[in-house]
């Protein structure tokens, strides 16, 4: 049996203060800061919200920073966040297939961070990606650890395939499946080889780079708010085989008025 050391990432705002005009106006906001001001809230609401309402809470939270986040924004972050919670701070993007000078020495710095504080006896890393306006299910750590406990190998992408897409505009609801362009994916690595560590490719691209595992799990394990400054979420109203429903938020740990009241 496995001995897992789990890890949820969440890049907050690498390299938002490297944006381009067009890239900050599909977002709907003016500024950088009015980014922040909305997005702050909004995270607390979501992926904070899961986080501590997770049933496995055998893991750690690593969070991403742009350099030049405000020191008042950091304070505020750090008021409350607990001990399984760490923070690094980059300069420009991590993101490898962005083709930036900085991007490969950035992503190996997440992957040394790691393996220093990997924990004695360990057999098998597991990283999941979380995006910070976006929500795991309650029980999404621990099927995820349930799914790795057995495996044998160096390296598998697991998938729990379905998930919600929720509009905060009018409530509505919708189920998809998507073995790829998931955005919840988790690699388990055997300790021993060089960690990929997740995001090291783009989301629509990474089953093409391992053996992957689709856990068999009819519920929705993780939820993508569709709200006003999202820019790549867009509301499909005929994604194929989406149904439709009105949906108990509570399950990935959000509590519906409060998200409402600052999406």
């Amino acid at each position: 049996m496995n001995r897992l050391d789990h890890w949820i990432i969440t890049p907050f705002n690498v390299s938002l203060y490297d944006w381009t005009a067009q890239k900050a106006a599909q977002t709907k906001c003016a500024t950088h800061d009015a980014w922040m001001t909305h997005r702050v809230p909004l995270f607390w609401e979501t992926a904070a919200k899961s986080i501590a309402s997770q049933t496995c809470q055998d893991f750690r939270w690593l969070l991403l920073f742009d350099h030049r986040t405000p020191m008042g924004v950091m304070d505020n972050i750090r008021s409350h966040i607990d001990s399984r919670t760490e923070i690094m701070f980059f300069a420009g993007t991590m993101h490898q297939w962005e083709n930036k000078p900085e991007a490969a020495a950035n992503f190996a710095r997440i992957r040394q961070h790691i393996k220093e504080r990997v924990r004695l006896g360990t057999t098998h890393v597991i990283s999941t990606m979380l995006d910070n306006d976006d929500a795991l299910h309650v029980e999404h750590v621990s099927l995820v650890q349930q799914a790795a406990i057995e495996f044998a190998g160096d390296r598998q992408l697991l998938i729990l395939p379905i998930s919600t897409h929720y509009r905060t505009s009018d409530g509505r609801a919708m189920d998809v499946e998507l073995v790829r362009h998931n955005v919840f994916y988790s690699l388990v690595e055997r300790i021993g080889i060089e960690p990929d560590i997740i995001y090291r490719y783009p989301h629509w691209s990474v089953p093409n780079y391992y053996p992957c595992r689709t856990i068999n799990e009819k519920r929705p394990m993780g939820i993508q708010i569709v709200h006003k400054h999202n820019c790549m979420n867009v509301f499909v109203d005929k994604w194929p085989n989406a149904k439709y429903h009105p949906t108990n938020l509570s399950q990935f740990g959000i509590d519906i008025e409060r998200l409402r009241a600052v999406a």
